[in-house]
């Protein structure tokens, strides 16, 4: 479990809560914050490894300022990244929570259905503490 901490104004136990031991019939196999990269891209706040049969999917919850979603939007986009080989699914919910699933050997639909097992009410709800 990670240390108790803020990321993104977000409290990281808050955000640990949204992913537990199994997502539908998959199970948690890792979860942690990743390790600072020197790459200019957008790390994510948290980031999980689920594991279904031979196959493994990460999901991620990435923190931005809120962004133009209604509230309780769930338009969840799919894409596929041929240079990598990887299937990538993304929420962005209103709150500026965006939890995306990626993965080399799921596609797109079961990426989808893993982000739809996560309390998204319950995501959308966390706040920012204002730090």
């Amino acid at each position: 479990m990670p240390a108790k901490s803020s990321t993104g104004n977000f409290d990281i136990q808050q955000l640990a809560a949204l992913l537990p031991a199994s997502l539908g019939d998959w199970t948690l196999a890792t979860l942690g914050q990743p390790i600072p990269s020197v790459m200019p891209e957008p790390l994510p706040a948290l980031q999980a490894t689920y594991i279904k049969g031979q196959q493994t999917a990460i999901v991620s919850l990435m923190t931005s300022m809120p962004i133009a979603v209604p509230k309780g939007s769930r338009a969840i986009q799919r894409q596929r990244i041929e240079a990598r080989k990887q299937n990538i699914a993304t929420l962005p919910l209103s709150n500026g929570l965006v939890i995306t699933a990626s993965s080399h050997m799921a596609e797109g639909p079961v990426l989808v259905q893993l982000i739809e097992a996560i309390d998204l009410d319950r995501a959308e709800k966390l706040v920012r503490s204002g730090k």
